[in-house]
Protein backbone atom coordinates (compact mmCIF):
# COMPACT_ATOMS: atom_id res chain seq x y z
CA UNK A 1 0.00 0.00 0.00
CA UNK A 2 1.71 3.22 -1.15
CA UNK A 3 -1.34 5.67 0.41
CA UNK A 4 -3.69 6.10 2.64
CA UNK A 5 -6.77 8.60 1.64
CA UNK A 6 -10.24 9.46 3.94
CA UNK A 7 -13.19 11.29 2.34
CA UNK A 8 -13.54 13.40 4.98
CA UNK A 9 -9.23 14.85 5.14
CA UNK A 10 -9.82 14.94 1.25
CA UNK A 11 -7.03 17.28 0.33
CA UNK A 12 -4.58 16.22 2.66
CA UNK A 13 -5.46 12.89 1.53
CA UNK A 14 -4.82 13.79 -2.04
CA UNK A 15 -1.89 15.58 -0.97
CA UNK A 16 -0.55 12.12 0.30
CA UNK A 17 -1.17 9.72 -2.27
CA UNK A 18 0.51 11.87 -5.18
CA UNK A 19 3.45 12.45 -2.92
CA UNK A 20 3.67 8.36 -2.13
CA UNK A 21 3.23 8.32 -5.92
CA UNK A 22 6.11 10.90 -6.66
CA UNK A 23 3.97 12.56 -8.77
CA UNK A 24 2.87 16.33 -8.41
CA UNK A 25 -0.89 17.11 -7.09
CA UNK A 26 -3.32 18.31 -9.54
CA UNK A 27 -3.25 22.52 -9.16
CA UNK A 28 -7.21 22.34 -9.16
CA UNK A 29 -9.59 19.24 -9.44
CA UNK A 30 -13.64 19.14 -9.14
CA UNK A 31 -15.71 16.80 -6.64
CA UNK A 32 -17.80 14.70 -8.80
CA UNK A 33 -20.59 11.94 -7.31
CA UNK A 34 -21.69 13.81 -4.57
CA UNK A 35 -24.56 12.31 -2.92
CA UNK A 36 -26.43 15.84 -3.06
CA UNK A 37 -26.35 16.20 -6.76
CA UNK A 38 -26.77 13.10 -7.51
CA UNK A 39 -30.35 13.67 -5.53
CA UNK A 40 -30.66 17.07 -7.73
CA UNK A 41 -29.69 15.48 -11.04
CA UNK A 42 -31.68 12.37 -10.68
CA UNK A 43 -35.12 11.40 -9.93
CA UNK A 44 -34.48 7.61 -8.84
CA UNK A 45 -32.99 9.46 -5.84
CA UNK A 46 -35.52 10.28 -3.10
CA UNK A 47 -35.25 11.62 0.67
CA UNK A 48 -36.57 9.24 3.28
CA UNK A 49 -35.58 11.45 6.09
CA UNK A 50 -34.43 9.94 9.07
CA UNK A 51 -34.80 6.18 10.40
CA UNK A 52 -34.23 5.04 13.48
CA UNK A 53 -32.30 1.35 13.58
CA UNK A 54 -33.86 -1.23 15.95
CA UNK A 55 -31.62 -3.13 18.45
CA UNK A 56 -31.99 -6.57 15.46
CA UNK A 57 -30.24 -3.90 13.12
CA UNK A 58 -27.73 -2.69 15.50
CA UNK A 59 -26.65 -6.16 16.52
CA UNK A 60 -26.24 -7.00 12.19
CA UNK A 61 -24.18 -3.44 11.87
CA UNK A 62 -21.80 -3.94 14.50
CA UNK A 63 -21.31 -8.07 13.19
CA UNK A 64 -20.28 -6.03 9.57
CA UNK A 65 -18.94 -3.18 10.13
CA UNK A 66 -16.38 -4.11 13.40
CA UNK A 67 -13.71 -4.62 10.56
CA UNK A 68 -14.64 -1.47 8.68
CA UNK A 69 -14.19 0.64 11.75
CA UNK A 70 -10.74 -0.80 12.45
CA UNK A 71 -9.61 -0.17 9.01
CA UNK A 72 -10.69 3.21 9.27
CA UNK A 73 -8.77 3.81 12.28
CA UNK A 74 -5.45 2.28 11.29
CA UNK A 75 -5.89 4.67 8.27
CA UNK A 76 -6.69 7.68 10.23
CA UNK A 77 -3.17 6.66 11.81
CA UNK A 78 -1.76 6.43 8.86
CA UNK A 79 -2.88 9.53 7.17
CA UNK A 80 -2.08 11.14 10.33
CA UNK A 81 2.19 9.84 10.36
CA UNK A 82 2.26 10.73 6.96
CA UNK A 83 1.71 14.50 7.76
CA UNK A 84 4.46 14.26 10.61
CA UNK A 85 6.84 12.56 7.74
Amino acid sequence: MAAVGIVEHYDRSVENVFAALGLQPPETYSVKQRLVDLMAQNPSFVHIGEVEPTEADRGLVADLTCFDNELYQQAQKRLEQSRIA
